[in-house]
């Protein structure tokens, strides 16, 4: 009596299948395969499937003989789940390592499925074309119904058959119909309703003539209207004659500078105003231009600033010390300015430009060229420093400064380890850079050439920034280089070519990053 209990209500238990999306998993796994995959990843879908039961269960139920589930409080009535994690790819990746990559980095179940998605270029399906079968079809249908009527039954039959032998070479949706279904009995349209139709064709074809009518009824009277105006006046002739005697009066100069256009001072003129001279500050930068004005004395600097914009005057005026602002703003006060002294001063402004230097990091230049040599030869470069103060002993000191500031802001590959404000935050920055940038060859960058003959310290720094099993790739993949380059020295010299390549992109980074880190000359400034 107890087991017809017992399976009485197994009978009543309901289940119901759920998919519910992961959104926040799938950001995770989405900026994983980014960085994994690069341009070959496409997207990545994350969905839950649930096997729930509509009756709340215990824990330790007993759904499946002599297995016990755990369950949490939350998920009491979830039988089974797990998820469908689909990759979409470019092209065929190794899932099984994009599945150990995410299991390593995230808290997957055990039971969460790996699918591969590869987007096709272009699909180009093959269809039969069945179309003047179908049109044969259709004609052997009319006939047959033709010869029904007239009572030809043979025929009626005969064409039927032949018919049913096409429909039998279609494929699903092209199903052989009843006559009665494919073409209905012919019913004409009655008298009254034709007249209708024929009312309503007349009427709107009579509406479209009189809007044409219309149309060119305007057309016509605009063109009439520009005939009149184009009529020639009586006294036409006569102010013809007027207007050449007046023409003859003028001079000659008058006449040759008549049609010529204005020159840009000239028009200013016309208008009434004068000419600036001073214009061509306005396109030179703000602090070269306080540089430029910075080289007059105070009486053309008052000159200048009673010229040239509000706005670029009162930067140039913060920008003197106060006593020569003082001196400024009292020659300003009885300044005199003339067309000539404006275009002495203007010329004087030019010629002084020309002579102008221009800002530029020079030390943050020398940096990125010691990143491109080698860490012997540039050490060579260095050491004969002291040469060079044994031959001038009177610039000892200048070389000496110069020595310093080239050992500080130069940095070889080979010296990366031993700099301490290359640290793991700095190489986290230029390596995740360096994975998304291209050689100067335009290949893509791969990790391992980078690796190739490095200090223990510098690889250990690089690949702490992966996980285990990344780590542990890259290690086999520098491996095979090694192997390759002991065997073959064809194949050393590739690599080191390759691998020379790689330095140089990632020591442009390096400096970039070294260059945004403010020097004690910055924070002094």
């Amino acid at each position: 009596m107890g087991g017809l209990l017992a399976f009485a209500t197994t009978l009543q238990a309901e289940y119901l299948v759920r998919n519910r999306p992961e959104p926040e998993l799938k950001q995770k796994i989405h900026r994983i395969l980014q960085k994994m995959l690069g341009d070959e990843y496409v997207d990545v879908s994350v969905q839950r499937h649930a096997l729930i039961d509509t009756n709340l269960r215990k824990r330790g139920s007993d759904v499946v003989p002599g297995v016990q589930i755990r369950t949490r409080p939350e998920e009491a009535n979830v039988v089974f789940s797990y998820r469908t994690i689909t990759v979409v790819a470019k092209q065929e990746v190794d899932l099984d390592a994009v599945e150990a990559r995410l299991r390593n980095d995230l808290k997957l179940d055990l039971q969460d499925r790996f699918e591969l998605s590869v987007v096709l270029d272009q699909v180009e399906i093959q269809r039969p074309d069945f179309s003047q079968q179908l049109v044969d079809y259709v004609n052997l249908l009319v006939a047959a119904r033709d010869d029904l009527r007239v009572g030809k039954a043979a025929d009626a039959r005969s064409k039927l058959q032949q018919a049913a032998e096409i429909s039998a070479k279609f494929p699903n949706g092209y199903e052989m119909l009843g006559v009665e279904k494919l073409i209905p009995e012919y019913q004409p349209d009655t008298l009254e309703q034709m007249s209708i139709q024929e009312m309503i064709f007349a009427g709107l074809l009579g509406f479209l003539i009189l809007l044409v009518l219309v149309f060119f009824f305007f057309v016509s009277r605009s063109t009439r209207k520009d005939d009149a105006e184009e009529k020639q006046h009586p006294l036409q002739p006569a102010l013809g004659k007027v207007a050449e005697a007046i023409e003859s009066m003028k001079s000659e100069e008058e006449t040759e500078d008549e049609g010529l256009p204005l020159t840009e001072e000239e028009a200013v003129v016309e208008e009434g105003g004068h000419e600036d001279h001073l214009r061509f500050l306005k396109a030179l930068p703000p602090t070269d231009r306080i540089n430029l004005i910075k080289t007059l004395p105070s009486k053309d600097r008052a000159v200048v600033l009673s010229q040239i914009d509000l706005v670029d005057a009162s930067d140039v005026l913060k920008a003197l010390p106060p006593e020569e602002a003082f001196v400024v703003l009292h020659q300003m006060r009885s300044v005199a300015i003339s067309e000539k002294k404006l275009q002495e001063l203007s010329e004087k402004l030019a010629e002084t430009a020309k002579t102008l230097e221009q800002q530029f990091d020079a030390l943050g230049r020398i940096g990125e060229l010691s990143g491109q040599v080698e860490t012997e030869r540039w050490q060579q470069i260095l050491a004969s420093a002291e040469a060079l103060q044994e031959k001038h002993p009177d610039k000892r000191a200048q070389v000496s400064i110069a020595l310093q500031e080239l050992q500080d802001k130069g940095v070889t590959f080979g010296q990366l380890h031993e700099r301490l404000e290359v640290d793991h935050a700095l190489l986290g920055r230029v390596m995740e850079r360096f994975e998304r940038s291209r050689l100067s060859n335009g290949g893509r960058v791969s990790v391992q050439y980078l690796l190739f003959e490095t200090e223990p310290q510098l690889q250990e720094m690089i690949l702490s920034e992966y996980t285990e099993e990344t780590r542990q790739f890259y290690q086999e993949q520098l491996g095979q280089l090694q192997t390759q380059a002991g065997e073959d020295q064809e194949a050393l010299a590739r690599i080191e070519q390759v691998r020379d390549l790689h330095r140089s992109l990632f020591m442009r980074l390096v400096h970039h990053e070294l260059n945004r880190i403010p020097t004690t000359t910055n924070q002094e400034e």
